[in-house]
């Protein structure tokens, strides 16, 4: 959100030779974050009014012409495309040297022949909007020689990037006046008050349109005024230079002070064309299941019976507190008007806006719980700021005022030791009063004893208990200022929590292993779980998603990490990663289960099929090893328990004696295309509660051997649904010397259907000495042997 000083200080004067740096550091340590600050219209003291008095034809260009303009010193000629100008037209001149926005530097020129000295500006190229159809013509009345930066001083301003995030909490902060009266606090000065007063929008005679409000649970306050007797024209330049720079285009002057006065009090209004009311009647009620409603910005709206809205004889013209429909607004021809500034259930408002995809600055300020009170006052400011344009203009009736359900009010019993012990530090009683009564609070104190009446703008979801207030005293008083002091309590060792370490030694593993980790959100949507035939049973939806993508809980970690695959083969083809979250299911007891799971993948360019399942299996070996679970065997996975995205040989189920651990699979070729996936994917799906429940081995530590080792790799011909784990086993036991095997490669052999290669290795080692040569060579044919007994020869 932007906020303007100028703005600002039509409420609370702010020293002038505070700096702009100094003021945001000040507001983000007392109020809300800066996120950074714009000077404008510094260049207008380098601009000046110049009279048009002599224009000429550009004697080498047809749609160029030549000017001669007197800007008080002296004369020049101005080469200028512009054709919106006459003669004794007052125009903006910039000289030679100065700069404009965007570091635009005036130079001398020479355009088709003819010099021009000088440059005469539209209005985008002053800033002051982002008009360029011709120059900006300025008042008749405007002195020839005077600089821009005196004509028009509220356009040097300084502009504050405030972080919505950090005022979220604050409704009475989304306007200006919130903010002068964060600034008086501060800097201790008054700030002009704003006060409902009828009798300035007494009306006569009948009102144009009559109002019922039919929900009044979600409506808390309903304000309207008709209003006859109006001219849409342009806004006043204040007004439309002030929206510009906060970021709103101007229009007219009926729709503009909707607009500025949201700004500046943050009550969001309407104006409506009151001749266009059907029936001159407004009716707010829920809508039907399939209303639809064409909003302003041409997008149809369909709202259901928790929806607001406003209509009409005809139907529905307003979704309530978010936007206006497409016919609801003022044209050109308006005359009457009826104006309306109402409080609406922040959660009906947030509901509304997500369900049809609309998000307006009016929305963003409902959904903040807005003080009621406010709508009235913005009425009357509205009524204000229209008699400047129109001040012909008639109130026709009294103000519509229907109040729903009432936010009750707030006291807080509060003392001023509870204050200082809090705080850390003891502050006068005085200055904590005068703090208090300026930030708009009710304050009865008795011997140190403070009864604090919380104003109607704070006691919306903010200020509700004591503690509230201690930090309304450190922030304006400055927490800065409270001397850093350490904790007087006890510190008590937190209980340690074994699957929290569990969990991070799983990671720490993979990580070591060239594994990356990645989170995905746990809301999905059944579109997305629907192609890996996850069971609807259990499924928990959510009563008011935030997105169509994300109305259920995840039933399974699987999707969300196939898309993370996808998004990664983008850049390379080979990567790992892993993922560490739960899923959940609603049982038939009316229980959640919410079972953790461990994911893992490895992507690797197609060379040879199932290079990625290996390189897989050998990372999760030394995962399940570093965990300290035994007994683990790798099994084809049974027909009845594969899936159809599983591939039909690649996949095994990875279980610790009986206990089921999980599968490893690479997808079947046909799932694979279906997903868009590249080059070899495996996957593994592993219960991680599982892993942590399951009894662990315990590591033996035994003393470095002695004696050295022995290498030995052979490559044999195995049938193609031959298992390594077989072949392993068959090593082992020819010896007891044969310390280990490991699994180093396979292929398969195009001059032998139905066989493959498969290379091993084994470490042979002795207890007792050194193995001679002789030894070595007797081991390495025994195992050749023993393997060629079995049916399966040295390649």
């Amino acid at each position: 959100m932007k906020i303007s000083l100028n703005w600002v200080r039509e409420f609370v004067e702010i020293d002038p030779e505070l700096s702009a740096e100094q003021l945001s550091q000040k507001i983000t340590l007392s109020v809300c974050e800066v996120e950074g600050y714009e000077e404008m219209g510094a260049h207008l003291k380098d601009v000046y009014v110049a009279e048009v008095i002599e224009i000429e034809p550009h004697p080498n260009a047809d749609k160029l012409r030549l000017a001669t303009v007197n800007f008080g010193e002296q004369q020049q000629q101005v080469v200028c495309g512009a054709h919106n100008f006459t003669v004794g037209d007052k125009v903006p001149y910039v000289g030679i040297g100065a700069e404009l926005p965007g570091g635009f530097k005036i130079k001398p020129a020479t355009i088709r022949g003819v010099d021009s000295h000088g440059m005469l500006c539209a209005e985008d190229e002053l800033g002051f909007s982002d008009d360029h159809d011709g120059l900006m013509i300025l008042p008749a009345d405007a002195e020839v020689g005077l600089s821009l930066a005196q004509l028009f001083p509220d356009q040097v301003d300084t502009i504050l990037e405030i972080d919505n995030k950090s005022i979220t909490h604050r409704p009475d902060l989304w306007g200006h006046y919130g903010f002068a009266r964060e600034l008086g606090t501060i800097f201790r000065k008054p700030v002009k008050s704003m006060t409902f007063d009828p009798a300035l929008i007494s009306g006569e005679g009948e009102k144009i349109i009559e109002v019922e409000v039919l929900a009044k649970d979600l409506v808390p306050r309903f304000t309207g005024l008709s209003v006859s007797q109006v001219t849409v024209k342009d806004s006043p330049l204040k007004i439309q230079h002030r929206l510009t720079r906060v970021g709103l285009r101007p229009l007219n002057n009926l729709v503009d002070l909707t607009n500025y006065v949201m700004l500046e009090l943050g009550q969001p209004m309407h104006a409506f064309d009151a001749n266009q009311i059907a029936g001159n009647k407004l009716v707010v009620q829920l809508a039907e299941p399939g209303t639809e409603v064409m909003t302003l910005y041409q997008k149809l709206a369909k709202l259901g019976k928790e929806d607001l809205t406003i209509c009409d004889a005809n139907g529905p013209s307003v979704v309530a507190g978010v936007i206006g429909g497409l016919n609801s607004g003022v044209s050109d021809a308006t005359e009457s008007i009826f104006l309306e500034a109402a409080n609406w259930n922040p959660v009906s408002v947030r509901k509304t806006a997500t369900k049809i995809g609309i998000r307006t600055d009016a929305c963003q300020r409902y959904e903040k719980s807005l003080d009621p009170e406010m709508a009235s006052l913005a009425i009357q400011r509205a009524v204000e700021l229209l008699r400047e344009t129109c001040p012909e203009l008639q109130v026709r009736g009294d103000l519509i005022d229907i109040r729903g359900k009432e936010i009750p009010p707030i006291s807080i019993s509060i003392t001023v030791e509870f204050i200082c012990r809090r705080l850390g530090k003891q502050i006068a009683e005085e200055e904590i009063l005068d703090i208090l009564t300026r930030l708009g609070f009710t304050i009865q104190a008795t011997a140190g004893n403070l009864e604090v009446e919380v104003p109607s703008f704070r006691r919306t979801k903010d200020v509700s208990i004591p503690e509230d207030l201690v930090e309304e005293i450190g922030r304006i008083h400055g927490f800065n200022n409270i001397p850093a002091v350490a904790p007087l309590f006890p510190i008590k060792r937190p209980v340690f929590n074994l699957q929290r370490r569990f969990e991070n030694a799983a990671k720490g593993v993979l990580r070591k292993n060239g594994f990356h980790e990645v989170y995905n959100y746990p809301l999905t949507c059944r579109k997305i779980e629907q192609p890996f035939g996850l069971s609807d049973v259990g499924v928990m939806k959510l009563r008011n998603p935030v997105a169509e993508n994300q109305d259920c809980m995840r039933t399974s970690l699987l999707p969300h990490f196939v898309q993370t695959i996808y998004n990664n083969q983008k850049i390379t083809q080979d990567f790992r990663v892993f993922e560490i979250g739960r899923s959940y299911r609603k049982l038939e007891t009316g229980k959640i289960r919410e079972a953790q799971g461990l994911i893992a993948g490895v992507s690797v360019t197609a060379k040879n099929q199932g290079d990625a399942f290996f390189a897989l299996k050998s990372k999760l070996i030394k995962l399940l090893s570093r965990l300290q679970i035994a007994r683990i065997t790798w099994k084809p996975l049974p027909a009845s328990e594969r899936k159809a995205y599983q591939h039909i040989s690649i996949s095994a189920e990875i279980r610790a004696g009986k206990h089921l651990l999980g599968v490893i699979y690479s997808f079947s070729p046909e799932y694979r295309d279906s997903l868009s996936l590249k080059g070899d994917v495996c996957i593994a799906e592993l219960d991680f509660d599982a892993l942590f429940e399951i009894d662990k081995k315990e590591y033996k530590y035994l003393a470095p051997p002695k004696f050295p080792s022995v290498n030995f790799e052979l490559s044999i011909i195995v049938p193609e649904r031959s298992l390594y784990q077989d072949m392993a086993n068959l090593v082992r036991k020819v010896d007891r010397r044969i310390i280990k095997v490991d699994y180093l490669s396979v292929f398969f052999l195009e001059n032998q259907p139905q066989m493959k290669s498969l290379s091993i290795s084994m470490e042979f080692q002795s207890p007792e000495k050194t193995l001679d040569s002789q030894e070595v060579k007797e081991l390495q044919d025994r195992v050749i042997e023993k393997l060629a007994d079995s049916g399966y020869p040295l390649r």
